[in-house]
């Protein structure tokens, strides 16, 4: 925050960014809208690069002078431990009818995005089954349950920052 803000409102700020032994700054954002309270994510900047930060406060009065971070800062990619949301159809034991459709599925969060793996007791799920994963969920959809299907279904997500599993039981 400014020491003093001429009683204006403050619209946002506008950060900058310079390489080490650069003279050129590089704005990092094009608006203060754009960065509105004390947080702002710089995005292309090059993992593992150091940069030092400036930052302007903007309001009714212009630009204010740079406030400069003390020390540089070194990038590195965002991490999220995953989390998975289990759908309805994993909240408890499936129970099926032979004959019918089995779909499992879960919602799958994390940066970066979790590898997702299905196993049946532990081991390989069945042949006939379809597994299919996007960036934000997973399902495992086998057609004409058969008694041979039943079994515990377990699915694990993983990425750099952690792992988590759900297991349900079919019936």
């Amino acid at each position: 925050m400014p020491r003093h803000d001429g009683k204006g409102r403050i619209f946002g700020y506008l950060v900058e960014y310079q390489k080490p032994g650069s003279v050129e700054w590089t704005q990092a954002n094009e608006s203060p809208e754009q960065c509105p309270d004390l947080h702002y994510v710089a995005t292309s900047l090059v993992d593992g690069q150091e940069y030092a930060f400036r930052i302007y406060t903007v309001n009714a009065a212009g630009k204010s002078e740079p406030a400069y971070v003390k020390q540089s800062v070194k990038v590195h990619d965002r991490l999220e431990e995953p989390e998975l949301l289990l759908d309805a159809n994993m909240a408890r034991d499936h129970l099926v009818m032979l004959g019918t459709d089995i779909t499992l599925s879960a919602t799958i969060r994390g940066v970066p995005t979790p590898t997702v793996s299905w196993k049946k007791n532990d081991d390989n799920t069945p042949v006939h089954a379809s597994i299919a994963t996007t960036a934000s969920g997973s399902k495992l959809f086998m057609p004409k349950a058969v008694r041979a299907d039943s079994g515990n279904y377990t699915i694990t997500i993983e990425n750099t920052a952690g792992k988590k599993s759900a297991t349900v039981a079919v019936l």
